[in-house]
């Protein structure tokens, strides 16, 4: 994608001063004596990845899945250092060893010396027999011995292929669970700086109607204005005291959600510190952002390899188990290239949404600059008495609504800009 030349923005970098004395300007008492823990972004993610349950549900996952491997490997290697051989005892085939079961031979007359001898030749001959034939049936029992130690060994193997996987499998869950909770986190961090900066705006709106109301009650006085155009101007300072607590109490719940999920103590009030926004550029991410290193794409690539191990593993080539195999390994690329394509529809969807915030946070700019040159114009008119007071505080107004205007936009851009750099660590939503 050829990106968009990048624009210097000179007159933006802002230091959003974002402390939420506001918010807690309308806490309880409850809240205001408890104590008050300041929390950066950068803590809480820390936090995050120490205490959230799903990291640590990803982690037990791994444990378990590196000692199940562990226990098949030294199964497997047990098996491999046994013996097969068996190793029967033989029937005695030397006439010594008779000879030796009657002391006094030699004290025997000679006929019955042959006799003795007779009998042992023909037990000789007798045990040779027997002698071959348990043999025979040992070299039977060795072989099939190791028939059975190779079909273990090849069990083994395939489970071993099939656990690799698993724990390849783990191992990205962790890592994909571990940026997506750090993502979060600066989600509902940048979040709450932007409801603090409309708080801090709408507060401003409710003291601005605070003080038309108090001036609408002192010209109903000196019977300068009617009872209705008091009444309007009170419900307006009303519908901006509404609109303040319901920001506030917002806010509050928002914080309190965050406080639960990186589960910090409750008695204890977080306040979040301030964000500096620096000029917004369009960063080329096409230079970072490797599919290959996507888990998604590194999911579908553990499932090809053990396809392929599993298939190059046959010594059989006509088997229904290779044909089964072969299929395993063709759906397992065809959904590899599937997955790579709808990644980079994804990839080209959050890209735009940046460009679309970049071009709508530049005209924001552009109308703010206008603003505050207006509001400077009218306040010169004002103090030549050309203006009136009413003009030029719609002047105003209308420089600090740019204000916001360009204030939502910067963190709407922010966090979009945290979805392109969350691909840039494996993970396109």
């Amino acid at each position: 994608m050829e990106f968009l030349k990048k624009t210097q923005l000179i007159f933006i970098y802002l230091g959003l001063w974002l402390v939420l004395w506001v918010p807690f300007a309308y806490a309880d008492d409850t809240i205001l004596s408890s104590s008050v823990r300041k929390l950066s972004m950068e803590e809480a993610v820390q936090i995050a990845l120490t205490n959230i349950d799903d990291i640590q549900q990803a982690k037990g996952k791994v444990t378990e899945s590196s000692a199940n491997t562990a226990y098949i490997a030294s199964e497997k290697k047990e098996l491999e250092s046994s013996s097969v051989s068996v190793n029967p005892g033989h029937l005695p085939v030397n006439t010594t060893d008779f000879l030796q079961q009657i002391p006094e031979f030699n004290q025997l007359g000679e006929e019955e010396q042959q006799q003795i001898l007779q009998a042992i030749g023909l037990q000789i001959a007798i045990n040779s027999s027997i002698n071959q034939w348990i043999g025979l049936q040992s070299q039977m029992q060795s072989s099939y011995n190791q028939q059975v130690k190779d079909k273990q060994l090849q069990t083994y193997e395939a489970q071993l292929r099939s656990l690799v996987y698993d724990n390849e499998l783990a191992e990205l869950a962790l890592k994909k669970t571990q940026q997506l909770v750090i993502y979060a986190v600066r989600q509902q961090y940048i979040q709450l700086a932007a409801l603090s900066s409309q708080i801090a705006y709408q507060q401003n709106l409710y003291a601005h109607s605070s003080t038309l109301a108090s001036d609408a009650q002192i010209l109903f006085r000196a019977g300068r204005t009617s009872k209705s155009e008091w009444d309007q101007v009170q419900r307006q300072q009303r519908i901006q005291q509404s609109k303040l607590d319901s920001q506030v109490r917002g806010y509050k719940t928002q914080l309190a959600q965050l406080a639960r999920e990186l589960k910090l103590d409750l008695n204890t009030s977080i306040e979040i510190e301030n964000i500096t926004i620096a000029t917004p550029q369009l960063t080329d991410y096409e230079q970072t952002v490797d599919l290959s290193r996507n888990y998604e794409i590194q999911e579908a690539d553990a499932k090809i390899k053990l396809a392929k191990d599993n298939l190059t593993s046959l010594t059989d080539p006509g088997t229904e188990l290779k044909h089964y195999y072969t299929v395993l390994w063709s759906n397992a690329v065809s959904q590899r290239d599937a997955i790579w394509s709808r990644l980079e529809n994804r990839w080209a969807d959050q890209k735009a949404k940046l460009t679309a915030l970049y071009y709508q946070l530049q005209d924001a700019m552009d109308e703010e600059q206008g603003a505050v040159q207006r509001a400077e114009d009218a306040n010169l008119l004002y103090t030549k008495g050309r203006l009136s007071l009413s003009e030029l505080d719609k002047a105003r107004q209308t420089q600090r609504q740019a204000e916001m205007s360009k204030t939502d936009l910067l963190y709407q851009y922010l966090l979009q800009a945290e979805t392109c750099k969350l691909a840039t660590y494996g993970v396109i939503l």
